[in-house]
């Protein structure tokens, strides 16, 4: 029997009615349990110059900015893992899981009005085991008990509130509680297990069912990639457009970074006057709108209005990472200078605000400012008065009010540092230091062309979080497969930049590990050392690039390895089943299969790399060509026909390509010595006239010392850097 959403929706309504609980609490035992609070945990917590706390307790030992923040509580709280639920099991108790993360302002909320409640810390203590998790630390097990969530209650946010059965079937979940409700549904549910813990476990069953069914993955026979899926996906999104507002869909607005990045790689293939009015509007809106942090700089993670003009006040990492990288794009793409000027002030915010001493960056700004909810961006009646014209506000609480407005005509204004300085002190800042998030920086800075800036970052993640075989998400916490994706992503992308070698060793390594680990039985998995229930959907984007995506389009730079080539085979398979019902759904993996102008790419099956690079002199522009040891392209003029000379050909007029002088090898299949290109080659393009964008398509073909690949043309367009 399925359990339906109206069915398990009045079950949860029956737990409603409060059930009064005696408290009592002794200072060294956590209340209601007979948990002493050992002494290393006080140790840990004098270590970093605490306040003293009448409670404190496992949470302290964490490395998780967000487990640490519930130390204090007195619930005796598990980090998720194996003791907390062997607990369980063997004393028949449910179990509470609830999941946040640092910046969050309800997890705050939460704890404050519960977690440090010490009626609801004896009935945790007394009847349930308690988990927290921090969703940045684990994003497996957040993605799963979000879709729990969701399930329940059609929609999910955090924190999140979960129970479990002993052996860990879900049986209540929920988002944010009052405390009045969330120790009434505490007590409902124990009462339930010891009384009737046959209903409880017959609802968990139905629900176990459902959650099964929504994480079922497609399977079928072999479907080949459709380029239909493109211009669904396109037309999918473009409907979806606030043509009032601004933005995706009617309701909160977030950064949808990736929606605007596959219309923006549309618009690449396909020089769309429509779309590109379409993509120059959603920006516009996007930089002018409160999502945008007008007064210190960054991008909020998403709007409470469907107008933009209320944010939730976090700023995550990942959202100036993927924000940046569009607008610098979008800047050379559809000619429009403030997008570059838009996005170098996210560059400078996160170094201001979110660089960490070791060189990397931390995960999030806190949406809290001395307790309130967007405090650091909300300013007196007094203050709004004095503002220039073309500012807008909105009053957020009584007499304070949030700032936003057009971004390019107030980017340099003198009013906005009086504000900064009615600050006595910077905003909460979470340090977690997250690898997946670390690395889309290093992209954030690729893109922005501070090859510097990204090699150093690159060198402080390799150094602290890959040991040799495995790479670590955050201290003392493995790896999943977004970090080493996105940091081998990275890397791949300071060897297009660079042409160093080393940085593509590096992404060999992390490639050959990611498969290794995370590729078993024909399977791809997100995370390997965690036991959930159900699997999740690592093939669809969320607000971060679908993980396998970033897994496939990295293996097509092994095409000639055999496992990799394999492996490549299996999951595109599935991945293609997946995309079918929705592309719009699967804009990453849409695009796997585009190809459209890049200024650099990999060619020869990962043996070789060429980008196409201006100089300082405005008509002369270089093609560069970077080859593997032991592989080399034909020369421009070849001595064997049977072999694909290099070609340089554009639709600009007038354009003459200076070649250099090839390398004469002797080869055993020609009896003419074949003339190549090898290593570094370097060929001047001079275009008559100044220009400040070059298309060029290079038809060449690679061998190895033992075989000929197949002629390739390689279609690049680079622009010249607007100031």
């Amino acid at each position: 029997m399925r359990l339906t959403h109206n069915r398990l929706l009045v079950w949860l309504l029956a737990l409603v009615f409060p059930v009064p609980v005696c408290v009592s609490a002794e200072n060294n035992i956590l209340p209601g349990s007979e948990q002493a609070i050992e002494q290393a945990w006080v140790a840990a917590w004098q270590e970093n110059s605490q306040a003293p706390s009448p409670f404190i307790n496992r949470l302290v030992l964490s490395e998780s900015a967000y487990l640490k923040q519930h130390a204090s509580n007195p619930i005796d709280w598990y980090p998720y893992g194996d003791a907390a639920f062997a607990k369980a099991k063997q004393q028949n108790k449910l179990i509470l899981i609830s999941v946040g993360y640092a910046s969050c302002h309800w997890c705050h909320v939460m704890e404050k009005e519960s977690f440090t409640d010490l009626e609801i810390a004896k009935a945790l203590n007394r009847d349930f085991v308690s988990i927290k998790v921090d969703r940045e630390q684990l994003p497996d097990i957040d993605a799963y008990y979000t879709m729990v969530v969701e399930a329940v209650r059609g929609e999910s946010g955090w924190p999140m509130t979960v129970v479990l059965t002993p052996d860990r079937k879900p049986v209540f979940a929920a988002n944010y509680l009052p405390q009045n409700q969330f120790l009434t549904v505490l007590n409902r549910l124990n009462a339930s297990w010891k009384t009737s813990p046959g209903v409880l476990e017959a609802n968990a069953d139905l629900l176990s069912g459902e959650l099964q069914r929504r994480s079922q993955i497609r399977t079928g026979t072999f479907k080949k990639p459709d380029i239909a899926w493109e211009v669904t996906a396109q037309e999918a999104l473009l409907a979806d457009i606030d043509k009032t507002n601004g933005g995706f869909g009617q309701d909160n607005k977030f950064p949808d970074e990736l929606k605007l990045q596959f219309l923006l790689n549309a618009y690449k293939t396909n020089k769309n006057r429509r779309l590109k009015q379409e993509l120059i509007e959603q920006l516009d809106s996007f930089m002018n709108s409160g999502l945008n942090d007008l007064v210190f700089g960054g991008v909020f993670r998403y709007t409470t209005d469907a107008e933009k003009t209320r944010p939730h006040f976090e700023k995550m990492l990942y959202n100036q990472a993927l924000t940046v990288i569009v607008f610098q794009q979008a800047a050379s793409w559809l000619d429009k200078p403030a997008y570059k000027q838009y996005a170098d002030s996210i560059i400078q915010f996160v170094n201001a605000y979110m660089r960490m001493g070791d060189g990397s960056y931390a995960a999030a700004i806190n949406a809290d400012y001395k307790g309130v909810e967007g405090g650091y961006y909300l300013w007196p009646a007094r203050v709004i008065e004095a503002l220039p014209a073309g500012i807008q506000t909105t009053e957020i609480r009584e007499d304070r009010y949030f700032i936003y407005g057009p971004f390019l005509q107030n980017a340099s204004s003198a009013w906005k540092h009086p504000l900064q300085q009615e600050k006595s002190t910077e905003p909460g800042r979470i340090e977690n230091r997250i690898t997946a998030w670390n690395a889309l920086w290093v992209s954030a800075l690729l893109a922005s062309d501070d090859i510097d800036s990204a090699s150093g970052l690159a060198d402080v993640i390799w150094a602290d979080s890959w040991d040799g075989q495995l790479l670590q998400r955050m201290p003392g916490q493995p790896g999943f497969l977004d970090d080493y994706g996105y940091f081998s992503t990275a890397l791949w992308q300071l060897y297009l930049k660079t042409g160093d070698m080393a940085w593509k060793q590096k992404a060999r390594l992390l490639d050959k590990a990611l498969l290794a680990r995370f590729f078993r039985k024909g399977v791809l998995s997100y995370g390997v050392d965690q036991e959930i229930q159900f699997a999740v959907d690592i093939y669809r984007d969320n607000e971060l690039p679908s993980p396998a995506a970033t897994t496939l389009a990295l293996l097509a730079n092994h095409q000639a390895e055999l496992e990799f080539v394999e492996a490549a085979e299996v999951i595109e398979h599935t991945a293609n089943l997946q995309v079918a019902g929705s592309p719009e759904l699967y804009l990453t993996l849409v695009q796997q299969k585009l190809s459209y102008p890049a200024s650099t790419k990999i060619f020869a099956k990962g043996h070789g790399m060429i980008s196409l690079r201006p100089s300082n002199d405005p008509t002369l522009w270089r093609l560069l060509i970077n080859l593997d040891p032991d592989w080399h392209v034909n020369a421009n003029i070849v001595n064997d026909k049977a072999l694909v000379p290099l070609s340089v050909i554009s639709e600009h007029d007038g354009m003459t390509v200076s070649y250099p002088p090839g390398f004469q090898l002797a080869a055993e299949f020609s009896d003419a010595p074949l003339n190549i290109f090898s290593a570094e080659t370097v060929i001047d393009i001079n275009f008559p006239g100044e220009r400040n964008k070059a298309l060029i398509k290079v038809r060449l073909q690679a061998c190895s010392d033992r075989i000929c690949l197949l002629p390739e043309v390689l279609e690049l367009e680079s622009k010249q850097l607007l100031e």
